[in-house]
């Protein structure tokens, strides 16, 4: 041990200072009394909070407009990691927050190269992305005829899937179109593929494989069937190292024995209010870009007018409105998001150090200073002008949400739902279910 005061102390609390970050330290401790009377030691250990280690192993496997992603996470710098983002360094408007691995990047554009790396936070927050993984390029799906086991060169080599059942006694009885019973909807499938040009892999029981992730390849592995009875379908698919995949023949069918008693009952279609089909008004849409509006005639929904395409986007008004929002931003750096001027009113909720420097962040920016390191401000007004009306996920720090206030260009923070609620009500705009209908909508 190495003494950290220099003399005897008086109180019993002690602050240890200057320690290294996600570090393990051990403390020992002993008694004196007015007699010069001395205890033996007693000892504690403890752990600093520090960074999570940077990602390692990030690869891609390239799909249809997506990729997936997998990457190893090593020390949690003593707390447990919180999330990861994933960006491409050939496209800063590409961003997706993951919770593990392996995650799906979307919205690519088919053809183009891209690379990605992955970011780790803990509540203390984030060291620098990892580094890139190797380069993919997304392709639209190439359909290659089932070949026989054996095959080689470029495409995919393929035998027949065989399934495996799992033969538990109390589960409900199961059984595959052509005879065979299986007694549990736990099947293993099992590939017998090439694996020098396999990559990966996808199971399904919808057929355009939406929202399914690509897997790496293995040999084996579990799928587990719904336990509502009926007719299914397994689809598998075997992804080649260019991006092009098997599908063909590999899908199986599944019947599960219907009773009567599980047979569903008739359901009555709710009735749906819908505007009436509209000419859309490019000078209303133009005048809107980039606001918030309220829908008055309809419970007060909240939509978005995005001021990049022009078209609405549905917020809604519940507790999990946050997240609506930020399904509408785009990754922004500490450097260019310094360059727009802030909202003092909305900082309230902005309290952590993020440079570490003695001073919150909207201590910092109140008065002027950059909360991310020395220096000061620089306001490009410029530039704050091209952002209003936009959503920014502050993507170098923990994904702080902003949204630039086309009225007044400045930046306004978003910390929860209760804070979305105050700003829509204090910067959104009133309108009529007619106007509204003018302004294209996406979902």
């Amino acid at each position: 041990y190495n003494n950290i005061t220099s003399d005897w102390i008086t109180d019993t609390n002690y602050s240890a200072e200057n320690l290294g970050y996600g570090t393990n330290y051990s403390f020992a401790v002993k008694a004196r009394n007015a007699d010069g009377l001395e205890s033996d030691y007693a000892t504690t250990s403890t752990s600093t909070i520090g960074y999570p280690d940077i990602p390692t192993d990030v690869s891609a496997v390239a799909g249809d407009g997506q990729a997936t992603i997998y990457f190893s996470s090593t020390h949690d710098g003593g707390s447990p990691i919180t999330n990861y983002w994933i960006m491409s360094p050939d496209d800063e408007n590409i961003w997706v927050d993951a919770t593990s691995s392996p995650a799906i990047v979307p919205n690519l554009t088919n053809g183009q190269s891209y690379t990605f790396t992955v970011q780790a936070f803990n509540t203390f927050g984030g060291l620098s992305p990892s580094s890139p993984s190797a380069p993919i390029v997304p392709n639209p799906p190439v359909i290659t005829p089932p070949v026989s086991s054996g095959g080689g060169g470029g495409v995919i080599t393929i035998a027949p899937i065989t399934l495996l059942a799992d033969k538990s006694a109390d589960a409900p009885l199961f059984s595959i179109l052509g005879g065979q019973n299986v007694s549990s909807p736990n099947l293993q499938i099992v590939f017998n593929a090439n694996p020098d040009t396999v990559s990966g892999y996808a199971l399904s029981l919808d057929p355009n494989f939406n929202n399914t992730s690509i897997a790496k390849y293995g040999t084996s592995t579990n799928f587990t069937l719904t336990d509502k009875p009926g007719k299914y379908q397994l689809y598998a698919r075997l992804y080649s190292k260019t991006g092009t995949y098997l599908q063909g023949q590999v899908a199986v069918d599944y019947e599960i024995p219907s009773t009567e008693k599980d047979q569903p009952k008739a359901v009555v279609a709710p009735v749906v209010k819908t505007l009436p089909a509209v000419k859309i008004d490019q000078k209303l849409t133009n005048r809107l870009k980039g606001k918030l509006l309220i829908q008055v005639e309809n419970s007060g929904d909240v939509w978005y007018v995005s001021p990049r395409d022009g078209a609405r986007r549905a917020i809604g008004q519940n507790a999990d409105i946050l997240t609506a929002l930020r399904q509408q931003a785009t990754g922004i750096s500490n450097a260019n998001l310094n360059k727009i001027p802030t909202a003092a009113s909305s900082l309230a909720n902005l309290t952590q150090d993020s440079d570490h420097d003695g001073y919150p962040d909207n201590t910092e920016l109140v008065n002027g200073y950059n909360p991310n390191g020395p220096g000061k401000l620089v306001i490009n007004k410029n530039f704050a002008g091209q952002q209003k009306g936009k959503f920014f996920l502050q993507v170098q720090n923990r994904g702080e949400l902003w949204y630039v206030n086309p009225a007044d260009g400045k930046r306004y923070f978003l910390n929860s739902s209760a804070d979305a609620l105050s700003l829509i009500k204090k910067l959104g705009l009133g309108i009529s279910n007619q106007n509204l209908a003018k302004i294209a909508i996406k979902k």
